[in-house]
């Protein structure tokens, strides 16, 4: 014997009886009706943990694939600000970003010469080691104190930093291989 829900009051009845004892819901007819018995308490938990689970691993994917996203952003942005100053033919080694400071030090070759660049992502501004090393040497070959002043501000301005440079190359932990 097993105990069913009478579909009129929802009391518990037994399966054996022709019609509902406290409301007189007749059980004739009913046909293949699930009883209390029949749903076991093991399944419905087993059933509820593996929708809780398959939420979680979603859960859990979707934050993946949206940090690897954001992971590379900065690799991308300073690739797009070189291509659009240096042209298509350039081709990337690695490239270091330091959160802090929002930039990144980008190793390349612009199809030429291997350069260095310092990318400040937040002004977009870009700096490279080959006219930075020009200035240097301009800087040594100015035969007046106009011609030394000018290459001294142009190095002021440009954004290059070779402090940067030194830092990555050095192993410093605020810079992070994002690309390779």
């Amino acid at each position: 014997m097993a105990l069913i829900k009478c579909p009129g009051c929802g009391k518990k009845m037994s399966d054996k009886v022709s019609s509902c004892p406290k409301c007189g819901y007749p059980t004739v007819g009913w046909g293949n009706v699930a009883t209390e018995s029949s749903k076991s308490p093991k399944k419905k938990f087993a059933y509820v943990t593996i929708v809780i689970g398959v939420i979680i691993v979603f859960v859990i994917g979707i934050a993946c694939m949206f940090l690897l996203i954001n992971r590379n952003k900065p690799a991308k942005e300073a690739m797009k600000i070189i291509i659009e100053d240096k042209g298509k033919k350039v081709s990337f080694d690695r490239i270091y970003y330091n959160s802090s400071e929002n930039a990144c030090v980008v190793y390349f070759n612009n199809g030429k010469v291997d350069d260095v660049a310092v990318v400040l992502l937040n002004s977009r501004e870009v700096g490279y080691q080959n006219l930075y090393n020009l200035s240097v040497l301009g800087m040594a070959m100015a035969k007046t104190e106009e011609q030394k002043q000018k290459i001294a501000q142009q190095m002021i301005s440009d954004p290059y930093d070779p402090v940067y440079v030194y830092e990555v190359e050095n192993g410093k932990e605020t810079w992070k291989l994002i690309y390779r």
